[in-house]
């Protein structure tokens, strides 16, 4: 259907045949015959337009009603932000920053930019003399990933927890044998562990980082029921040089309302999705000094 639609509006009819650009094919599922709406299309309901996705829409929300959820990375996010979601928002291209768009007509989504960055600052307390954030990433990894293309070289060391300890796959995770995360496929990785008492376990970190001398530490976790001491691992870092990325995405909602230390006093760069314990939209913001 995209692909139709594109083929019919954006070829004139000496590019493309006429019945062509005049006719939208539509698969019907388990049908080996096609229905065609003509162009216009008359703006329909996605009940009407598509009863299959719309019956799936149901069924969804339905094991979400009646099942127990306990996935940390998961919530239910509220009717304002589906409808921001599903607003026309979504027809926007915007590539680049405000003020220094790739598309015109972009004076609108600067100020919904500029408007979440400022909320953002304000909701973890952070200075925005000090503290500037992109709020454009579309995940906890990605966002990850952009923090290490833009501070550490190719082939760089990056440290984090263990991922069978609770770290998450973004934060780099390797065997011997296989580099599993596709952090690790780009820079080398190193992890540290728990202690036997389940607690991290810091003067170990201290050790593998003299030894493995990473370009950046990562404090944060997707599995750990515990708060982080934040200073601690600000002297693991600057020991060996490097800089500290605190990962607070699975529990920043208990950073913003206080309930867990914030880690932007000892940080250089905060990372966090805005789906999970926020309860917002899917994104990720990335906080940097």
């Amino acid at each position: 259907l995209i692909f139709a639609n594109m083929i019919g509006s954006r070829l004139n009819s000496k590019l493309a045949p006429r019945a062509f650009a005049k006719t939208v094919l539509l698969v019907k599922p388990n049908a080996a015959s096609f229905a065609t709406f003509k162009l216009p299309q008359k703006d329909m309901k996605l009940r009407d337009r598509d009863p299959a996705m719309a019956a799936l829409v149901d069924e969804e929300i339905s094991r979400q009603k009646k099942g127990i959820i306990l996935i940390a990375s998961e919530n239910f996010t509220s009717s304002a932000v589906m409808q921001a979601v599903g607003s026309p928002l979504m027809n926007k291209y915007s590539e680049g920053y405000p003020g220094k768009r790739y598309y015109g007509g972009c004076m609108v989504i600067d100020k919904i930019e500029d408007l979440c960055r400022q909320r953002a600052l304000q909701a973890f307390g952070a200075d925005p003399e000090k503290w500037h954030v992109n709020v454009q990433a579309l995940s906890g990894a990605p966002a990850n990933f952009a923090v290490y293309t833009a501070l550490v070289p190719p082939g760089g060391k990056i440290m984090g927890l263990d991922l069978t300890c609770g770290g998450h796959l973004s934060h780099g995770f390797q065997t011997p044998k296989r580099k599993v995360s596709a952090t690790s496929m780009f820079w080398d990785s190193s992890s540290y562990g728990l202690k036997e008492d389940g607690y991290i376990d810091y003067d170990g970190a201290y050790e593998t980082a003299q030894k493995f001398k990473p370009n950046i530490v990562i404090c944060g976790y997707s599995a750990y029921p515990r708060d982080l001491d934040y200073k601690r691992f600000r002297e693991i870092a600057d020991s060996v040089g490097a800089l500290l990325l605190a990962d607070i995405a699975h529990f920043s909602g208990l950073v913003v309302s206080k309930q867990l230390k914030s880690p932007f006093e000892y940080a250089d760069v905060v990372t966090t999705t805005t789906h999970k314990s926020l309860r917002g939209p899917r994104g990720s913001l990335i906080f940097c000094k």
